[in-house]
């Protein structure tokens, strides 16, 4: 199971007694009677698909927002789309906040997990990591991308993306980013 926060609280009210917990099953308990939010099943949805997901994070950030509603991806337009996992972060197509039908367009985007975060079309981002201070520093990168593609939009000029061999290098660069080097003898193993 997993915890999240109630539905219609709002956040200068939130207390840790109105966290709920769900169930793998999607029961909820806790909460102090409060329903938990409406979008349970993205993050009951994630954390089936990523099991090295520790937290996860959805909003509706304002540049994040304008671009899925406009149905578009965040391209690699930047070198820095790498770090949610792959050469872009796609754009879910458009489901009632409240189905299963959302939650099966963005794992289609997250490719089953092996992206860390992806647009949801007219709704907003959802995006998982390894720790809590890692979800919330890939939400800001997220919206940091967001903003700085719109920018370039705004040009009326398409941004040049970064090849296809450019990312890869970057991907690669990104796995062992922030990793302590191999000791001495330990990369031949």
């Amino acid at each position: 199971g997993f915890l999240i926060s109630p539905l219609g609280v709002p956040f200068e009210r939130l207390s840790p007694e109105h966290i709920v917990f769900v169930d793998a099953a999607g029961a909820a308990d806790g909460g102090e009677g409060v329903p938990p939010a409406s979008e349970w099943r993205l993050h009951r949805d994630v954390y089936r698909i990523a099991p090295d997901a520790a937290t996860v994070i959805h909003c509706r950030s304002a540049y994040c927002t304008a671009l899925a509603a406009q149905r578009r991806c965040i391209p690699s337009f930047h070198y820095m789309v790498g770090v949610a996992g792959d050469k872009e972060v796609s754009c879910a197509d458009y489901a009632n906040f409240d189905s299963d039908d959302l939650g099966a367009g963005m794992m289609e985007a997250m490719r089953g997990g092996a992206r860390k975060a992806a647009l949801l079309a007219n709704h907003g981002m959802i995006c998982w990591h390894i720790s809590p201070g890692k979800t919330l520093w890939l939400a800001n990168e997220l919206e940091s991308l967001a903003r700085q593609y719109i920018c370039a939009l705004s040009t009326r000029m398409e941004p040049i993306l970064l090849s296809d061999a450019e990312m890869d290098i970057m991907l690669a660069k990104f796995a062992s980013y922030g990793k302590p080097a191999p000791k001495q003898g330990e990369q031949d193993k």
